[in-house]
């Protein structure tokens, strides 16, 4: 598996502040992050970003893109790491807000390609516990 580059400090600061600690956790455990939000920092729906998305998802979520062959394994990698690492519970069936983690494989007719994607749903920064987030504020000072 190729290792996921990290991130510029300037890339991390473009991202929206409810969740960036989280995108440099995720990546630092080799998820390859492709969106994200944080469910208030974004403009209201209408407003396109800069690849022309317009809808804006109104909860905290963080995208990561694998290989759909790798889908089930890295989905359960990563629930095990939010679990034991983070300390998050995920839960598919639970209260409307709490931690979930699902999957998805798309298809991208233009690149003949079929991708998975695991979204980690209703977890923001203040979600973690305070020595990782301690830890995650000492990598991205790190940051070139």
């Amino acid at each position: 598996m190729k290792a996921v580059k990290p991130l510029r400090r300037a890339e991390v600061e473009a991202l929206d502040p409810g969740v960036r600690r989280l995108v440099v956790l995720l990546r630092s455990w080799n998820f390859e992050t492709c969106d994200s939000g944080d469910g208030r920092s974004k403009p209201g729906a209408g407003v396109a970003d800069d690849r022309g998305i317009v809808e804006v998802q109104p909860m905290p979520h963080v995208v990561i893109e694998v290989p759909a062959l790798d889908l089930l394994d890295r989905f359960g990698e990563l629930l095990g790491l939010l679990e034991q690492a983070a300390g998050v519970q995920c839960d598919c069936g639970g209260e409307p807000d709490a931690p979930m983690l699902q999957g998805a494989i798309g298809y991208d007719r233009s690149e003949r390609k079929v991708t998975g994607f695991l979204e980690v749903c209703n977890v923001s920064d203040a979600d973690l516990p305070a020595p990782l987030l301690a830890w995650l504020d000492q990598e991205i000072a790190a940051l070139a």
